[in-house]
């Protein structure tokens, strides 16, 4: 009678063992993948506060650059005007100069 028991119990633990050794089998067999993302909580309005503030920042720098290359420019033309209007000057004390010579 024990023996009966034991081949019962043997053949419990076989079937256990193939059931086990079919899902293992199955799960490294699957070609599809899973991916499960549980997104809440306060990662996600950290994450979208900082976006938020980068985005912010890439607008205000965006728009002092630009006034600074806006100044930058008005200050050229500035000093080129100034250089055209000394050049003028330098040029008629030159003929006026020449005139003189001859």
């Amino acid at each position: 009678m024990e023996e009966q028991g034991d081949r019962q119990a043997l053949a419990r633990a076989l079937e256990r063992f193939n059931s086990t050794a079919e899902k293992l089998l199955q799960a490294t067999n699957s070609n599809t993948a899973k991916i499960e993302v549980n997104a809440g909580g306060i990662g996600v309005w950290l994450a979208a506060t900082c976006c938020i503030v980068v985005m912010a920042v890439v607008i205000v720098g965006s728009v002092y650059i630009t006034r600074e290359f806006t100044r930058q420019d008005v200050q050229m033309q500035e000093l080129r005007d100034k250089d055209s209007v000394h050049d003028a000057w330098i040029q008629t004390l030159n003929n006026n100069k020449q005139d003189k010579k001859r």
